[in-house]
């Protein structure tokens, strides 16, 4: 198997959290020219926030590209130059108030490698407690809810939780969780 040759590489649309580049790429082994699109973007953090009584931190919003209300954990950009494990301190305080006694890394996953060239860091945070009102940003309209281990695990067999990456981030603890227990 042969890795696609990059021969021509140009940006096509610019935002200030995303750009899509136009490659056009030939295949050696099969001597075939293809034009791919990338979405450029930061990396991104992942939050399971857990406070001090064993319940999971939500965050509840309107996403438009669904244009429904959903229930995530903590989330945000990883801004230049910004540690990984700083940007998921600043987004859980950001968006919740709360603050973690103890976060650590459960896995740096790719987060679409067909179209998208960043990844997503998620932590665990434990022990949580409340120190703060949010600090949201201007086009963040945020309720911050708490739910049980048993009420997040039913939530998502039955689909309430139902957006990729909050499937992902709660899978990896529940798959996990003995090895980052405090």
């Amino acid at each position: 198997m042969a890795k696609w040759v990059i021969e021509k590489s140009e940006s096509v649309f610019r935002t200030k959290i995303f750009s899509i580049n136009r490659l056009l790429c030939t295949h050696p082994a099969k001597s075939v020219t293809h034009e791919f699109y990338i979405l450029h973007n930061p990396d991104w953090i992942n939050v399971v926030a857990i406070d001090t009584a064993g319940n999971f931190i939500f965050v509840e919003q309107h996403r438009l590209g669904t244009g429904t209300y959903t229930l995530e954990t903590p989330a945000g950009l990883i801004e230049t130059g910004e540690d990984p494990v700083e940007a998921a301190k600043r987004e859980l305080l950001e968006e919740t108030g709360y603050e973690a006694g103890k976060i650590v890394l459960m896995r740096k996953l790719a987060a679409n490698p067909a179209i998208m060239n960043n990844y997503i860091y998620f932590f665990l945070a434990e022990n949580c407690r409340k120190i703060c009102e949010q600090q949201l940003d201007i086009a963040e309209d945020i309720r911050v809810k708490t739910f049980s281990p048993q009420e997040v695990q039913k939530m998502l067999s039955n689909g309430i939780i139902d957006h990729s990456i909050i499937v992902t981030a709660l899978s990896l603890y529940f798959m996990q969780k003995e090895k980052f227990l405090l």
